[in-house]
């Protein structure tokens, strides 16, 4: 008789069973791990979008002062951990953009501009370094525009590395076991003959044609394994020009072969952007004050500087800014030569221009300005312009107000009074203008103050004559000419504007009022 066996389980998980439990606790800690993460995540874009609205409020108050926008953030902003702030590159000074971006979470970017918008990205101009706070993400940073080169020679690590301004050259190559000395020459074309560089004082002259000499001065010691060109054919100095250089190494007598690089200058602008370019008239628009931004990134390397060019109108030659003795006098026509009189530092940021160019004098006239930046040694390195134009408007000048005119009881003479615009001050060259007539169809005579008395020019055209003009300080005049007073049974028109005596075009609307008799 077959007794039935007792069959236990044993103690324990089996491996299946173990591998299940695992996969779900896998599962659940990726299901939390993202969990978290986009919690963390959407905590990190709510703050960046709440740090980027402080600082857009805070460049507002900033302006409420100043009157426009700085290019740097306000030093009592700040910045958490890990999200950073940077303004960028915008038109004018009435205006500001500001990106916000993190580190950790690079594709989350916000912008608030000027009109206090929030927008998701980056704004559209370049990134002003000097403004960035906290933790700005650098895969954002835009980079340096540069017109530095470096050319690889063909073989021994042979290379040339121009500075900024191209006004000096670098060249290096690698060491050669046993070298005696090394030679290095250069030429402009092809068809020119090869010039060696002599180094024993050190300097950037060149001796005369190389024909395989092995003339001391003009050889490398072997110790030396790079050295700074700062000849006049050091490199090319017009766009498009090219200058050929060569290296090699002597072990004793036995030369190796040469080692060739050619540097060719650039065709068209190389250099940083000028960001900003602003012209803003005096009250009178007898001069303007223009002011601009440091190129980004540039720093102020030797031999680059400004340049400023204005002119009448787009078919008109352009002039340049003399900046040697701070004036308003242009030089002549201006055709790209590098006249040093016509350049400014680059430490310079502004300059106010008298000249009788420098703004625009008449109603509806426009005037060009443009501003870049350039080397002083060649013609060939410089960077974009950047433009500004400058119109006059057809009334650019604030209005006299509550104009009035009293006759005396038996009218032999008249009171006027007005008063005048507000907030306008008394600056230079601007006066008031006075005039009357006797009838909407008869011709306008101007007031003549010069002697006090109530005499009158002949009719009024838009002349600058003095003594037909009224200072700013006064407000009131009497008149005791037969032309100032209306006779029996007839009406005068008198009216009053502001006007410059430094530009003809530039004047405020006429304030009118009329007196029957």
């Amino acid at each position: 008789m077959n007794m039935p066996l007792n069959r236990t389980r044993p103690n324990g998980f089996t491996i299946v069973e173990l591998l299940v439990v695992i996969v779900v606790i896998g599962i659940l800690a990726a299901v939390i791990t993202v969990a978290y993460n986009g919690i963390q995540k959407n905590a990190t874009g709510a703050l960046m979008k709440e740090t980027v609205q402080s600082a857009g409020t805070k460049m507002k108050l900033a302006n409420a002062s100043t009157e426009s926008y700085p290019t740097t953030l306000p030093s009592d902003l700040k910045s958490p951990a890990g999200i950073g702030l940077a303004l960028t590159v915008v038109g004018t000074t009435s205006e500001f953009c500001i990106n916000v971006t993190s580190q950790k979470y690079t594709d989350l970017q916000w912008h608030v501009d000027h009109t206090g918008v929030m927008e998701t990205g980056l704004c559209s101009g370049e990134i002003i370094v000097a403004s960035i706070i906290g933790d700005y993400a650098s895969s954002s940073t835009p980079t340096t525009v540069s017109s530095a080169v470096t050319v690889n020679g063909t073989i021994g690590g042979f290379k040339l590395q121009t500075n900024e301004a191209w006004s000096s050259l670098t060249l290096s190559w690698d060491a050669v076991s046993g070298a005696t000395k090394y030679e290095i020459q250069t030429r402009t074309t092809s068809a020119d003959s090869w010039a060696v560089r002599t180094t024993s004082d050190g300097g950037g002259s060149y001796s005369p044609t190389y024909s395989g000499a092995a003339t001391v001065t003009n050889n490398i010691p072997s110790s030396t394994t790079s050295l700074v060109w700062t000849s006049s054919i050091t490199t090319p100095r017009t766009a498009g020009g090219t200058q050929e250089f060569r290296y090699r190494s002597f072990v004793g007598s036995t030369a190796s072969e040469w080692s060739t690089a050619t540097l060719t200058a650039p065709s068209g602008a190389a250099m940083a952007t000028v960001p900003t370019l602003t012209v803003t008239p005096n009250t009178s628009w007898a001069n303007a004050t223009l002011a601009w931004s440091s190129p980004i990134g540039l720093g102020s390397p030797a031999n680059i500087v400004y340049e400023l060019q204005t002119r009448t109108s787009n078919a008109a030659s352009w002039y340049s800014r003399d900046a040697t003795d701070g004036g308003g006098s242009y030089d002549a026509n201006y055709n790209g030569a590098t006249t040093t009189t016509n350049n400014m530092p680059l430490s310079t940021l502004g300059l106010t221009w008298t000249s009788s160019l420098s703004v625009p004098k008449t109603t509806g006239l426009t005037y060009e300005y443009r501003i870049r930046v350039k080397s002083t040694i060649s013609a060939a390195i410089y960077g974009p312009w950047t433009n500004f134009s400058l119109s006059v408007p057809a009334f650019a000048l604030p209005s006299p107000t509550n104009f009035t005119v009293v006759p005396t009881s038996d009218f032999s003479s008249i009171a006027l009074s007005w008063t005048a615009p507000s907030n306008f001050g008394t600056p230079d060259s601007i006066l008031y203008d006075v005039q009357t007539r006797t009838n909407s169809s008869a011709s306008w005579y101007a007031r003549a103050l010069s002697d006090g008395s109530g005499s009158y020019a002949g009719t009024y055209a838009g002349a600058t004559l003095t003594s037909n003009n009224t200072p700013l300080t006064t407000t009131t005049a009497t008149w005791t000419s037969s032309l100032s007073k209306p006779a029996t049974g007839t009406t005068h028109e008198y009216r009053i504007r502001v006007r410059s005596t430094a530009a003809s075009g530039i004047f405020s609307d006429w304030t009118t009022t009329t007196l029957s008799r």
